[in-house]
């Protein structure tokens, strides 16, 4: 089985750049987590030390007047940095123009100190016409903070927890119903990302999706689980433009459809990515996969020991590779795609490099349909130790 490589790369990587794939750059993050301590400071929040709080904002006018301030409607907990739940429903089934939707929801927010264990919840046709956090915090870690939405309209970003100086750690957001104008985030973290998570099972996301993403640490173990629904912009189980590792991120497809490139880790920064994965199957549709990415001409970076594993009656319409090197000279090495059951696959390979060595990839095929497939490939460099197996 022989693959024409440059027709291939032109046509399966080089189009992402046409859909904005590169806007996400370290000026992006460091200008978001700008406006989250603005926020802080407005919002007046150091309250590590108080009581937990509980809300229910129904979007009436007394709701309204309860929480707007002159730089918007803010709905947070006035106590505790932990155990807070806040809701945002719709219960009376007001109509649009009868709804005072919030600007900003936060489970909690700090300028110093921890957050934990705070919930958000949105359902019942509410709105909220800007950004949704779990947990915000200055100085210090979010983790175990929650997103959980199951419908509604958010008009800005979704994020599970997110730090200005710390890490985000567990944090998660499960998005199953309703539609996000905005990016969502499981985990933000400046000095690192781990183990966070994002569940899509419906509803309409119109930007970019990602597990853990964090702007100079380390991004391990996080997660995003597509169940259901279509989506049209790129997701990341891991995700840095930084210089820390991408490293042991999963994507899991277990239905619904993916039309842009999706990826178990992934790097525009020459930060290598490694041991990430992509698990997909049941019915599940994509166009392109890579278990490990790197991308925008970084002139480092390494994708190596990335995996993807293709079952059941699952279907890729255009190209999965195991390790993909888009630019630089990094090496695409010893990484896997394995293909079995009644999977149905256009393109397929073990590792592609641009310019660096592809060394040791492999394609393992036990069942299911390849149209054009092939171990490992450099499109200038050197390739050598690839395999197809069958």
């Amino acid at each position: 089985m022989l693959l024409n490589f440059k027709r291939s790369w032109s046509v399966v990587i080089s189009k992402y750049s046409q859909r904005g794939i590169f806007i996400m750059n370290k000026k992006y993050f460091s200008t978001t987590v700008s406006a989250v301590t603005l926020a802080l400071t407005v919002a007046g929040a150091n309250m590590s030390t108080a009581w937990a709080g509980e809300i229910t904002y129904n979007g009436t006018q007394a709701d309204y007047d309860t929480y707007h301030r002159e730089d918007g409607t803010y709905v947070k907990p006035h106590g505790s940095a932990n155990g807070n739940t806040v809701t945002i429903d719709n219960p009376d089934n007001l109509t649009e123009d009868e709804y005072k939707a919030p600007d900003t929801v936060a489970g909690a927010s700090v300028a110093s100190g921890n957050t934990s264990e705070n919930t958000v919840n949105i359902k019942g046709k509410a709105k909220v016409t800007g950004d949704v956090y779990g947990a915000i915090v200055g100085d210090g870690d979010a983790e175990k903070n929650k997103v959980v939405i199951t419908d509604g309209q958010i008009g800005g970003r979704i994020m599970g927890g997110i730090s200005n100086k710390g890490s985000a750690n567990n944090n998660s957001v499960d998005f199953s119903g309703g539609s996000v104008t905005g990016m969502i985030y499981g985990g933000f973290g400046t000095t690192g990302s781990s183990g966070n998570t994002v569940t899509l099972n419906g509803g309409t996301a119109a930007a970019f999706i990602l597990g853990g993403t964090s702007s100079s640490g380390d991004v391990k173990n996080n997660s995003v689980v597509v169940k259901s629904g279509s989506y049209g912009k790129n997701i990341y189980a891991g995700y840095t433009d930084a210089t820390g590792v991408v490293d042991n991120n999963t994507l899991t497809l277990n239905g619904g459809t993916t039309t842009a490139l999706v990826a178990g880790g992934a790097s525009r920064s020459g930060a290598s990515v490694s041991n990430n994965h992509v698990i997909m199957d049941d019915s599940a549709t994509a166009s392109d996969i890579a278990g490990g990415f790197i991308f925008d001409g970084a002139e480092k970076g390494d994708a190596i020991g990335n995996s993807i594993t293709i079952s059941s009656s699952s279907k890729v319409t255009g190209a999965a590779y195991g390790g993909s090197v888009k630019g630089g000279n990094g090496t695409a090495k010893d990484n896997v795609t394995t293909i079995s059951g009644g999977a149905n696959v256009a393109g397929a390979g073990g590792g592609i490099a641009q310019n660096g060595t592809a060394k040791g990839n492999k394609l393992v095929i036990n069942r299911g349909t390849v149209e054009i497939g092939h171990g490992g490939v450099s499109i200038n460099g050197s390739a050598s130790d690839n395999s197809v197996e069958m």
